[in-house]
């Protein structure tokens, strides 16, 4: 179980800046932003929700949810997803889900939710233990992001008096390097399905 609060420190290693306080907004955002994409495109938190059949064919999907995996009846029949409503099976349509015909059992919905938004430092971090370190390069990235942005604003102005060195932009070069590891690592996981 791993706390914002013990996680942050960590991160804050990538960045330099080991007392985690130069970039605590950064760092939320960060976070925030590497659990929203990653249930996104990759692995969400695996979740069930059931929907009382009484005559409706059109259900609303909890708005926590990333991506559908498949729906089921009370027997445990698959439905299949449908690009229309012209056979049987059900299809995503907005918020909602539109099953068709309409279901005479209660639906089981297998879905990928985001996961919960960090705020404070007790907030648990509910991810696989091998997203941890994903995770912190993701974070770290975007941390670096907005100071590098500002010292290209800042370098558009000086004199270049450093002719011998060619990296003018450190920070978005690391910035870079992070982004390509948390892509690679995550690349290493194949998604797995409810």
């Amino acid at each position: 179980m791993t706390t914002w609060g013990s996680f942050k420190m960590e991160l804050g290693r990538k960045v330099y800046d080991l007392d985690a306080d130069k970039y605590p907004e950064a760092a939320l955002a960060g976070i925030n932003d590497a659990l929203r994409f990653i249930a996104a495109t990759h692995t969400g938190l695996p979740s069930i929700f059931e929907f009382e059949a009484v005559g409706e064919s059109t259900f609303p999907l909890p708005e926590v949810i990333a991506r559908v995996i498949r729906v089921t009846d009370a027997y445990n029949n698959e439905l299949e997803e449908q690009v229309n409503l012209g056979v049987n099976g059900y299809l995503i349509w907005g918020p909602s889900i539109i099953v068709y015909p309409t279901p005479r059992t209660d639906l089981k919905v297998y879905a990928e939710c985001y996961y919960n938004e960090i705020t404070g430092d007790a907030d648990v971090l509910n991810v696989p233990q091998w997203m941890l370190e994903p995770l912190k390069l993701y974070a770290a990235s975007r941390i670096l992001d907005d100071p590098g942005c500002q010292f290209a604003l800042l370098n558009q102005f000086k004199t270049r008096v450093d002719s011998g060195n060619p990296e003018q932009m450190p920070l978005n070069i690391m910035a870079a390097h992070y982004m390509k590891q948390f892509h690679e690592l995550l690349n290493r996981h194949p998604r797995r399905y409810l």
